[in-house]
């Protein structure tokens, strides 16, 4: 009578969980961290691996650390939090998976192959700068729409909201592989890179220049650098051409 019984009879017919000992599941149970890594390794393909490398729990984890699964992950306790499993899942995205090509059982054999998550749902990574969000372009003269975001002067559409923040930034991004009505769409966009700095506009001193920005941390004035062209200005929404930006106006 169990609402997820046929999730759970589903996900132990496809080898994804085996349950306890007993031959009982434990859905009111906190999963732990080993046994989110099985289901996801099982879930990859790489059941057989794991398997040959020890079965539960070393040889799934070992199987996971050579498959990258758990960078940037920080867990404390035996339970796995629901921040541990949305990182471990996103570090799937784009590990390669097995393609089954012979044997079974114990005589199972693979080969790595190219395709990935990503791929699979239709979706691909690519990098690039973000050039205009709704209502905003550095590449022409007319403003976006709500649902158009453009990358490197390309229009795609996308339904991310709050991207003005990322203007001129070169950030990461998940794009549909083939058009999506028309167009190809971007499902997501990370546009700040570790190597950004975020100067919040109060914390802006009034020393500072188009070349050298002059701010506080901690009531402590820094001073960064920028090559030639290197700053983008938006004021009020629009970008400031060349002719435009001077230091009184920065």
């Amino acid at each position: 009578d169990y609402w997820a019984a046929a999730y759970i009879n589903h996900a132990s017919g496809m080898g994804l969980i085996d349950g306890y000992p007993d031959g009982t599941f434990g859905p009111e149970r906190n999963i732990t961290l080993d046994e989110t890594i099985k289901i996801v390794v099982s879930a990859l393909g790489f059941g057989y691996e794991a398997e040959q490398r020890g079965g539960y729990p070393g040889g799934y984890n070992a199987s996971a650390a050579r498959l990258r699964l758990f960078k940037d992950v920080n867990n404390d306790g035996e339970a796995a939090t629901r921040a541990t499993v949305a990182q471990i899942l996103y570090n799937t995205l784009e590990v390669k998976l097995p393609e089954y090509i012979s044997g079974t059982g114990d005589n199972l054999s693979f080969e790595i192959g190219d395709t990935t998550v990503l791929s699979n749902l239709g979706i691909e990574f690519m990098s690039g700068v973000l050039t205009g969000a709704p209502g905003i372009s550095l590449n022409n003269s007319f403003p976006l729409a709500a649902d158009e975001v453009e990358i490197d002067g390309k229009i795609y559409s996308c339904t991310q909201t709050d991207l003005s923040n990322y203007i001129g930034l070169r950030g990461d991004y998940y794009v549909s592989a083939d058009d999506v009505n028309g167009r190809k769409k971007v499902y997501y966009v990370d546009g700040r890179q570790d190597s950004d700095i975020v100067i919040d506009a109060q914390d802006i001193s009034d020393k500072s220049t188009l070349r050298n920005v002059r701010y506080y941390v901690d009531n402590k004035e820094r001073t960064q650098s920028l090559s030639s062209g290197a700053l983008t200005v938006i004021c009020n929404g629009k970008p400031l051409a060349a002719s435009e930006m001077n230091d009184d106006i920065y």
